[in-house]
Parts: structure tokens; sequence; C-alpha cells
């Protein structure tokens, strides 16, 4: 019997930590008092966690509801693995502590969704609580804080801990009062499956003036229908690795092509060398292209037989090779020799392709050829004839 609970116990404490871990954003929607404080139920806050060891500028971020009756632009900076206090309408949200800024508008005790924006467009953290709220308490004005990126708590103590490190109940509450028994386990769904045939299809990284305005890369999909490609990612793994998530509802029409500028994704394309991978929401890599020595104002371009550079650029648009290019890629992937037959043939065919090349493109070939076989006919002749005269 002891036996089988500390394998219980086992099973609980590392099926959550490894079976079901994702990455963490970088800045987290951390605690939130929806439903105010034992004062009044205006006084709700919002508080934002920096998971970075490094402080990150606000500056151009926003988080709102979805239905977009809150929005609040951010402003300075978070500090590293600390702390940003949003409180609403005024500094006695939350006594004591000074309030990072100050916004409008009221949460609904009903449940609401919250998104967090970087630079307008690329979505940080996102909360789909719009039935309902998964943890705090209205009655008691206990908050609700985060555990981890899938699961919420009810604050210990009513008001929670703005500013400050989240509570730490919550390993007890799953251990007493959510086991993971094998009925659960049978619940859990089938992992996600994406479809294949997107790709990477043409990247520009040297381009003529400014590098941050006018790099970029194109996404095409090769698939007869639409696939919702949103929360995929671009990385760039040379030098600073650069992470590009798509935002929600992108989606990438049958054929159709998705151009995204660097100043959109953040992705510096290196002239030196450079790998560039589209990595799957469950982190597998869909597609991948690298390269050295970019070419001035040329685009790497998918081809059948591979990539190439080249002067035709084609964003939003299929790929159009030159004629420079292709002779390129014909050269490259020219057809090897069959190694399956005898070293005879082989030899033979290799000796009379190579005559018959030289013969076609030298005419002086032909003529020293013809000489040598002359000069040698002639010193033949003399030679019977002088046998012939001896006798």
């Amino acid at each position: 019997m002891k036996c089988s609970s500390l394998l219980i116990f086992f099973v609980i404490l590392i099926l959550p930590l490894s079976a079901f871990s994702v990455e963490t954003p970088s800045v987290v929607i951390n605690e939130i008092a929806w439903m105010g404080s034992v004062t009044s139920a205006n006084d709700e806050w919002i508080e934002l966690k920096n998971n970075t060891n490094e402080d990150i500028n606000l500056e151009g971020w926003f988080l709102k509801t979805t239905d977009e009756k809150i929005k609040i632009y951010l402003t300075g900076k978070i500090p590293a693995n600390g702390f940003y206090l949003l409180e609403r309408t005024d500094e006695n949200s939350v006594m004591n502590i000074k309030a990072d800024i100050i916004y409008t508008g009221a949460l609904s005790n009903s449940g609401q969704s919250l998104e967090l924006y970087q630079n307008s467009s690329i979505l940080i953290d996102h909360l789909g609580f719009s039935s309902k709220w998964p943890s705090g308490d209205n009655t008691t004005k206990q908050t609700m804080e985060r555990i981890d990126n899938s699961n919420w708590q009810t604050s210990k103590n009513p008001g929670g801990t703005p500013g400050g490190e989240n509570s730490i109940i919550q390993l007890i509450e799953i251990l007493e009062i959510k086991p993971v028994v094998p009925e659960e386990i049978k619940n859990l769904k089938e992992p996600t499956t994406y479809p294949d045939g997107i790709f990477i299809n043409e990247i520009m990284p040297a381009p003529e003036g400014p590098d941050d305005t006018n790099e970029w890369i194109e996404l095409y999909n090769n698939n007869n229908f639409a696939v919702d490609i949103s929360y995929w990612k671009l990385q760039d793994t040379k030098g600073a690795i650069t992470n590009y998530t798509l935002p929600k509802n992108t989606i990438l029409q049958s054929n159709g092509y998705l151009v995204l500028k660097r100043s959109q994704t953040k992705i510096t394309l290196n002239n030196d060398e450079d790998v560039i991978n589209l990595i799957l929401p469950n982190g597998r890599i869909a597609d991948s292209t690298s390269y050295k020595e970019a070419s001035k104002n040329q685009s790497y371009s998918k081809t059948l037989s591979g990539f190439t550079w080249t002067e035709n650029t084609t964003p939003g648009s299929i790929n159009n090779i030159s004629a420079s290019s292709f002779e390129k890629i014909v050269l490259l992937n020219k057809e090897k020799p069959d190694n399956s037959k005898t070293n005879t043939n082989f030899n033979t065919a290799s000796i009379t392709d190579g005559v018959t090349s030289l013969t076609k493109t030298n005419p002086w070939f032909l003529f020293l050829t013809a000489l040598a076989v002359a000069i040698v006919s002639g010193i033949i002749i003399l030679v019977v004839k002088l046998k012939i005269f001896k006798k």
C-alpha cells in the first residue's frame, strides 16, 4: 500500500512538469484582482511578471480585453524577474504600493479574455476566460494567481500578493484534491496535428537600402486548402537567437504567400551566413533553410532543385528564377555516373564522351590529329621502301 501511494505521488509530481510543459512567455499576466478589494469592488488591479533576467522596455506594448472595452498602453520598464502593477482608476486600488500605470474600465465578474501585445502585433500572452474566471473569490476578495502556463489558483489571503511572488499553496491542493487517476489520463485529448506543405519560400537578407525596412521572409502554402498558422514561429539561429510568433487568426490561403518584414518579426538576417527555421506550436521544425555569403540585392529563392540566389525578387508571388541562376542549378544537380555499371563500361563512356566533346568544341584537335596520322603514315611508307630497296 505504501509503495502504491509513493508511486502515485511521483506520477502526480512528474507528469505536470514533463509531459505538459510549454515555453513560458517573457512577460506574463501574473495576477488579477477582478473582484476588487474588501474596501471597494472598484479596486481592481492587474499584475504582469518579467520571467527573464533582463529589464524589458514596455514602450509600444499594450494590454486589452478581446472586446477592447479595456485597452491599456504600457510605458516604462519592467525589471528583470520583477513585476509591473496596473491599478484601475487611481492609486487607491492597492494601498501602500505605487502603481506603474493607472487605467480605466471594469473587468467582468463573470469572466474576461485578456491579450498582451508587444509592438502592436506580437501576441505575448493570452487568457481565454470569457465565460468564467478559473480562480479568485468575489466573497472573500482573494485574487487569481498564476501557477504556470495553464494553471491558476486562488490566493492564500484576501488581497493577494501585488508586486510580489504568488502564494505557494497549489502543490498541496493538487495532491489532496486533484490526483491524476487512470480515467483522467484516458480522457486526455490527442495531440494536435499540423499539415505538411508550408515552406520558407524566399528570403531577402541583403537588400538595397536600409536592412531594417527592406529585409523580409516569405512563406508559401503548397496545399489546395487554407492553413491556420497561428502561433507558428520563425526562428533565426545564427548570432542572437530571435523568435517571432505568428499572431492569432493568421491564415495562409491555399497556394498563397505571406511576406513578413523585419520591422514586424524583429529577425535580423545576417549577410555572412544564417539559418531560418519554421517551427510548429508543438516545437517540431516544419521547414528550415540556410545560406552562406548573401548576394547583394538578390533573394534566396526555393526551386524544385533547392535554393538559389536570383535578381528576380518576387515577394508575394511565384518565384521567377533568372537564366543564369537556372544554369547554376543545372550544373550543381547534373546526373552522376551510374556506379552500378562495370569500370570498363564507365571508362569507355567517359573517354568517348570526352573525345566527342573535344572534337565539337576545338577544331585544332582535328588538324593536329590529321597531321599526326599523316606523319606516321609517311614514316611507315618510307621504312617499307628502304627495306625493298635493300633487297
